[in-house]
């Protein structure tokens, strides 16, 4: 998923770009800095990842203790803050249901 997609689904929801310090939190990590991924998009993935693995879908502190259990953390050496991951989870929810109907439909 691309940085764009997610900037604007949080703009038709917010009305403001995604926070810009959100991408500085963790390095990046030279295969994703390859990939393209940026930290919001391996957020996402994570949060996919955490649902199909436990069947559920994550609050923001279990996105961020699973989050640490990945190795994945920000400067500070620490996992990303629950309240940090808080304000992704609707956009996230928003975009898989989108995503879903795009593979049935092209409208």
């Amino acid at each position: 998923m691309r940085r764009f997609a997610l900037d604007g689904i949080w703009r038709s929801l917010t009305g403001h770009p995604l926070d810009g310090l959100a991408d500085e939190q963790i390095p990046p990590h030279p295969a994703a800095e390859a990939s393209g991924l940026t930290t919001v998009d391996r957020y996402y993935l994570a949060w996919v990842e955490y649902q199909q693995q436990r069947g559920a879908e994550p609050n923001g502190d279990d996105l961020s203790k699973y989050l640490g259990e990945k190795g994945v953390v920000g400067r500070n050496g620490r996992a990303a803050a629950a309240s940090t991951l808080r304000r992704y989870l609707l956009p996230f929810r928003i975009y898989s249901v989108w995503a879903k109907h795009r593979v049935r439909s092209p409208r």
